[in-house]
């Protein structure tokens, strides 16, 4: 309640209409608003390369996996070593 009156008789007076208040709080708020800004920028950027990395390590996973499986596929497609079979006379 009493914040609306201040609100209504700033209105009226035109303070703050268009125009910044000068005064430490102003300069002290924009210097916490870029500091804010800097430090989401920043997490941002660290959030970015760590998604970059796990994509690239799950990437080299599935590589890995993926020639694993191509040489079972090519071992598993060779046709079988025929082998001499030797007996023994008793």
């Amino acid at each position: 309640m009493q914040f609306q009156k201040v609100v209504s008789i700033c209105f009226q007076k035109g303070i703050n209409a268009d125009s910044k208040w000068s005064s430490k709080w102003w300069k002290l708020e924009e210097e916490e608003k870029l500091k804010r800004e800097k430090e989401r920028k920043a997490q941002e950027d660290k959030d970015y390369m760590m998604r970059h990395t796990l994509n690239q390590r799950m990437e080299a996973k599935e590589k890995e996996a993926g020639e694993a499986n191509e040489k079972l596929r090519k071992l598993l497609a060779q046709k079988p070593k025929q082998r001499e079979e030797t007996f023994k006379s008793l």
